[in-house]
C-alpha cells in the first residue's frame, strides 16, 4: 500500500468518524468546518507518519550498510570467518532472534505486498529457531568440553581465532535463555552472570539488569541454592521494589530457609561446591564421559606404559604398496591401532568433498533397542553422505588404498562415508560394531564391522580430535592421514576397548571419510580363532 492510498483511506475513515458519514455536507457550513479540522488533523498525522517512515527507512539503510559490510568482510575469507563458532552463532542469531524482534517488524510496518512476497522467497533460506538452538547448544558444548570460561567466549578469546567479535549483553542473554527454556539452569546462570558483567564492563544496555536478576534468582533456586536465589531477588527488588512476583519469591525463599533451619536445628548454609553444579545424567554421568572430555582437552587419563614399544616403519604388505610403501606408525599395542601418513592426495581430498557436498544430510545413529532403526540424536552433530566406488575413479582408488593398509577384502565393505562437522560438531563415545549379534544392525550375509579406516580430509585449527576413552588415546586430525583399527577380536566378538568419540570442533572445518569392512569375505585373510587374543 503506497502513501497516496494510505492517505486516502485514512482521510475517508477520519471524515466518516467526524461527520458520521451522513452526506449532504454543503447544507451546513458548521459540518464543513469540521471536515476542514479533520483534514488538518490528517495532514498532521501524515507528517508524523512520514517522519516515522523516514526514520524507519534510515534505520533500514543503516542495517543494509551493516549487512553489506559484514557479508563482504566474511565472504572475503569464508572458511576463516565461519570456522569461528562465535561468528557462526552470531550469524544465525542475526537472522533468527534479531531478525524476528527488530528487522522484520521494521520492514513489515509499511511494506508493500510485492516486497513481502519477494522477501518471503529470501527468508525461506534463513535459519530458523531450531538452527539458533543448535548454534547455542554448540557453544555450550564447547564451553563444557574445553573448560572455557564464559568471559573468554564472550570476548572472542578462542584458540585458533584472532578476530572474533565480542558478544553483547543481549547476545549472552539469548544464549542463557535458550538454556533456560530447555531446563538447563547450570548454563542459564553462567550466561546471565556474563550478561551482567558485560553490562558493567561495557555500559551495555541491550538487556535490562532486572531481567537478568529475575532469571538468575529462579535458576539458582532450581539448582537448589536458596541463599543465592534470595540474594539475587533482593538485588532485583532494589531495582523494581514494587514488583509483585519478586516480592512473593523473596517471601517464599525466606520461608524455605527458615523451615530448613527449624528441621535441622542449624543455621542454613550451602556448600561452596554446590553453588551451581553441572547436571549430568545417564551415560554422561559416568567415568567414560569424563575421560572423553579430558582427552578432548589434551589431558592424560591413563598411564600408558608401553609407549616405548610403539614403532614407525614403511609397510609393503600389499601389492599396492610395493612401489610406494605406506608410512605406518603404531599408535597402540592392545588393541593394535595404526596411523598411515600422507595416504590421500590433495586431489583425492578435493574430489571427495566436491562429490559429497550435495549428498550431505543430518547424521543418524542406530537405535539401541532396535538396531535396524536409525534416529537423529544430539550426541551426534554432523552431516554425512555416501560415495560409491563407481562415482569417480579417485573414490575407487581411496577404497583400494583402505583395503591395502587394512589388508582386507572389499567384497562386503560399505561405501565411503563422508562427514562434515558443523558448529561444535561431535559424536560422543560409541562403537563401530553392532554390540548385540541378535539385532539386525547389519545383514547376516555381510556380518559385523570387522575394521574401521578413518581418513582425515582437513586439518582442524582447534578441537575435533578422535579419542579412545578406554585407552587414554587422543588423535589430532591431519589432512591426508588415515587411522586403522580392528573392531572385532579374533573370536568374532566385539572389542569394547575400541569405543571412541569425535571431539567437538572448536575452531576450523572438519571433514573425514570412513571405510568400514565387514566379516564376510575375510575368512581366509583374518580367520576366526578359539582365543580372542591369538
Amino acid at each position: 500500500m503506497d502513501l497516496r492510498r494510505a492517505a486516502a483511506l485514512l482521510l475517508n475513515l477520519l471524515v466518516i468518524g467526524v461527520v458520521g458519514g451522513g452526506g449532504e455536507l454543503f447544507t451546513a457550513l458548521v459540518d464543513l468546518e469540521k471536515v476542514l479540522h479533520a483534514e488538518n488533523a490528517v495532514a498532521q498525522d501524515l507528517r508524523r507518519y512520514v517522519q516515522k517512515e523516514e526514520e524507519r527507512l534510515e534505520k533500514l539503510r543503516r542495517l543494509a550498510d551493516d549487512f553489506e559490510r559484514h557479508s563482504e568482510a566474511a565472504l572475503s575469507d569464508v572458511e576463516h570467518h565461519l570456522s569461528n563458532p562465535v561468528n557462526a552463532y552470531l550469524l544465525i542469531k542475526r537472522f533468527t532472534s534479531d531478525w524476528n524482534l527488530n528487522i522484520e517488524d521494521e520492514i513489515k510496518s509499511n511494506a508493500t505486498e510485492e516486497f513481502l512476497e519477494a522477501l518471503a522467497l529470501k527468508t525461506g533460506f534463513f535459519p530458523g529457531q531450531e538452527d539458533l538452538n543448535g548454534a547455542a547448544f554448540a557453544l555450550l558444548r564447547l564451553q563444557d568440553t574445553y573448560a572455557l570460561p564464559a568471559s573468554k567466549i564472550a570476548n572472542g578469546e578462542l584458540q585458533g581465532v584472532t578476530d572474533s567479535p565480542r558478544m553483547s549483553a543481549e547476545d549472552c542473554f539469548v544464549l542463557g535463555n535458550i538454556a533456560y527454556v530447555n531446563g538447563d539452569y547450570y548454563h542459564t546462570i553462567i550466561w546471565m552472570k556474563q550478561a551482567l558483567e558485560t553490562i558493567l564492563e561495557l555500559n551495555d544496555r541491550t538487556i535490562s539488569r532486572a531481567t537478568l536478576l529475575d532469571y538468575l534468582s529462579f535458576s539458582y533456586y532450581k539448582q537448589g541454592n536458596l541463599l543465592h536465589a534470595l540474594n539475587y531477588t533482593e538485588d532485583w527488588l532494589r531495582l523494581e521494589p514494587n514488583h509483585i512476583r519478586a516480592q512473593n519469591n523473596k517471601a517464599y525463599y525466606e520461608q524455605e530457609i527458615m523451615e530448613r533451619e527449624v528441621r535441622t536445628g542449624y543455621r542454613y548454609v550451602e556448600d561452596a561446591n554446590s553453588v551451581n553444579p553441572r547436571q549430568l545424567s545417564g551415560s554422561r554421568a559416568g567415568i567414560e564421559f569424563q575421560n572423553y572430555e579430558k582427552l578432548c582437552r589434551g589431558e592424560q587419563t591413563h598411564e600408558r606404559k608401553d609407549q616405548h614399544l610403539l614403532t614407525c616403519q614403511y609397510k609393503r604388505h600389499h601389492p599396492l604398496l610395493y612401489i610406494k610403501p605406506a608410512k605406518e606408525e603404531l599408535l597402540n599395542l592392545h588393541p593394535k591401532m595404526y596411523i598411515y601418513r600422507n595416504i590421500l592426495s590433495d586431489e583425492e581430498v578435493r574430489v571427495v568433498k566436491e562429490l559429497a557436498t550435495p549428498r550431505l544430510a543430518r547424521s543418524v545413529v542406530y537405535h539401541k533397542s532396535e538396531s535396524a532403526t536409525t534416529t537423529v540424536q544430539d550426541y551426534r552433530i554432523s552431516k554425512s553422505g555416501w560415495l560409491q566406488d563407481f562415482d569417480d575413479y579417485l573414490i575407487n582408488r581411496i577404497s583400494q588404498k583402505a583395503s591395502a593398509i587394512a589388508n582386507l577384502s572389499l567384497e562386503t565393505a560399505e561405501p565411503l562415508q563422508v562427514l562434515n562437522y558443523g558448529i561444535g560438531g561431535h559424536y560422543e563415545t560409541h562403537y563401530d560394531f553392532a554390540t548385540n549379534r541378535d539385532l539386525s544392525t547389519f545383514e547376516k550375509r555381510i556380518g559385523n564391522r570387522i575394521a574401521t579406516v578413518i581418513c582425515y580430509l582437513t586439518d582442524v585449527a582447534a578441537g575435533g580430535g578422535t579419542v579412545f576413552p578406554s585407552l587414554g588415546l587422543q588423535l589430532i586430525p591431519e589432512k591426508g592421514s588415515c587411522v586403522l583399527w580392528y573392531n572385532l577380536l579374533n573370536s568374532g566378538d566385539g572389542d569394547y576397548r575400541t569405543n571412541h568419540a569425535a571431539c567437538p570442533v572448536l575452531t576450523g572445518f572438519k571433514w573425514v571419510c570412513n571405510k568400514w569392512f565387514h566379516e564376510r569375505g575375510q575368512e581366509f585373510i583374518r580367520p576366526c580363532k578359539k582365543s580372542p587374543f591369538e
